[in-house]
């Protein structure tokens, strides 16, 4: 970057900053659940334990009432960092992008504004 920087007739330096975490931009009580889930989870198994299914669900909950921005690539990053193996990260992705949007359309349910009843 500083031959770029010089071949362009711009002086500047270079600073080292913090690395951003994934669950950095998260609202506290969201990152808090995601933690919870992350460091206590089964790593072999995900959401599969009663116990770990309720600490991902509130996980879910959580980031779906924030309305927070957390796209599925830094869940991944966030997962894959915490040593979920590679198949799991695949199944929790599936149930957060179900999750993403599932929710919304409950959401439309309750407020009375779902297209079709059920009969």
């Amino acid at each position: 970057m500083k031959q770029a920087c010089q071949e362009l007739g711009l002086a500047g330096t270079h600073t080292q900053s913090k690395q951003v975490k994934p669950e950095d931009s998260l609202p506290p009580g969201v990152a808090q659940a995601l933690k919870m889930f992350g460091l206590g989870a089964n790593k072999s198994t995900g959401s599969a334990d009663p116990s770990d299914m309720g600490d991902w669900c509130r996980f879910l909950a959580l980031l779906h009432v924030s309305r927070a921005e957390f796209d599925d690539s830094r869940l991944s990053d966030y997962l894959t960092e915490k040593k979920f193996p590679e198949e799991i990260v695949m199944d929790l992705l599936g149930q957060y992008e179900m999750a993403m949007t599932l929710l919304p359309m409950y959401d439309e349910m309750l407020k009375g504004k779902a297209a079709r009843s059920v009969q």
